[in-house]
């Protein structure tokens, strides 16, 4: 891991603590690092759909120590009885979050995001009530029709194909996920994305995220403009990146307006 300093001087690079393809969450205020392994996976036994899972690291500032502090659900997934592990459209995904004194985490599969601290000690837990939506008939044939135009743009006729024939033994999720994306803004609010289906849309449908406050209340529901992913907030002044129709990005400022 390459650590830079916030004025003019040299990085240097720290050593992570195992074998595992860790990514960085975040630094927590004075330290530590919060790094996530994502080169772990299920144990042995599991068959069936199950959860991936993933360490959890807090590396000290220096660098000169580290500790696993959790070992948390990362990816919902197919295992085969042969061990073979397949893939399936909309499984679920865990929501990660970095703040100042500690982050979040949750698996979409319920709508219960659990704030720990830096030791990895939870410290509270954020619940809604949110109906999960089911996969039908319709919502697979959207998704099959996303795919293919995306592959008959970027690779031709002859490649699309290839997709045909995945896509119809392609397993789903019997529900999408209750949510997509996260992070904290500048006056500590987690936002939450909903989940977009189909994620091929292109360019893809307003994005509705909701907003927790730094104690964990829900302060309400905001829709995104079109083509704008949010990426920090402070007030009521939010910071996002926008797309035009070639694909060129443009960073804006918003403000939200209350109804």
């Amino acid at each position: 891991t390459s650590v830079f300093p916030r004025s003019s001087g040299l990085f240097r690079t720290v050593q992570n603590p195992s074998r595992a393809g860790f990514a960085v969450l975040g630094l927590v205020r004075d330290g530590p690092f919060i790094l996530v392994g994502r080169g772990l996976s299920r144990s042995e036994s599991l068959q069936g759909t199950g959860w991936d899972s993933a360490e959890v690291v807090a590396l000290d500032l220096s660098g000169s120590s580290s500790e696993v502090i959790l070992r948390l659900p990362v990816n919902e997934a197919y295992y085969a009885p042969s061990g073979w592990r397949e893939r399936v459209t909309a499984a679920g995904v865990s929501l990660e979050a970095i703040a100042d004194d500690g982050f979040y985490w949750a698996t979409s599969d319920r709508y219960e995001i659990t704030y720990y601290d830096a030791a990895g000690t939870v410290r509270r837990i954020l619940r809604r009530h949110v109906q999960p939506v089911a996969i039908d008939k319709s919502m697979k044939a959207e998704y099959e029709a996303a795919v293919l135009a995306e592959a008959r743009q970027h690779l031709g006729g002859e490649a699309a194909r290839i997709f045909v024939r995945n896509l119809e033994n392609a397993q789903y999720a019997e529900t999408l996920p209750l949510f997509g994306s996260a992070f904290v803004d500048r006056d500590q609010r987690l936002w939450v994305s909903e989940w977009v289906w189909p994620a091929l849309t292109d360019p893809p449908p307003p994005l509705r995220l909701s907003v927790f406050s730094a104690d964990g209340h829900w302060l309400g529901d905001l829709e995104a403009p079109d083509r704008l992913r949010i990426v920090d907030s402070r007030g009521d002044i939010v910071l996002g990146i926008w797309r035009d129709d070639f694909d060129v990005q443009y960073v804006q400022l918003h403000q939200i307006i209350s109804h």
